[in-house]
């Protein structure tokens, strides 16, 4: 299993989300039925960088080419190690400054449990 790069910066926002699924469906008498999909809760977490430069970039798009679709270590900053996944298929990231290129960019990736 892959490890995130150590030559990335810290996110400088973490989002975190709690995933846990339910089924619901609804009866003719007006009630709800839920019960759980799955056994197990997730954790989802977006990462903000708004002042990422070129060679930094260029590190965290190598290690999504050669990541995406399998599973790698996270470090969380505070809580510890996750084991995640991509959980979008891309990467888009924003120019900072169009008419006097900086070499600056900003990015937010998300990623998950599986």
């Amino acid at each position: 299993m892959a490890t995130w790069p150590t030559t990335l910066p810290k996110p400088r926002q973490i989002t975190e989300g709690y995933l846990k699924a339910a089924h619901r469906s609804s009866s003719e008498s007006g009630y709800v039925h839920t019960r759980a999909k799955h056994t197990k809760s997730r954790k989802s977490f977006v990462l903000s960088w708004p002042d990422m430069l070129t060679a930094e970039k260029d590190i965290l798009e190598t290690f999504f080419d050669a990541n995406q679709g399998a599973t790698f270590t996270w470090p969380h900053p505070v809580s510890g190690q996750y084991t995640c996944i991509f959980s979008e298929d891309n990467l888009s990231f924003e120019s900072q400054g169009f008419s006097d290129y900086t070499g600056i960019y900003s990015i937010a990736v998300k990623i998950e449990e599986p």
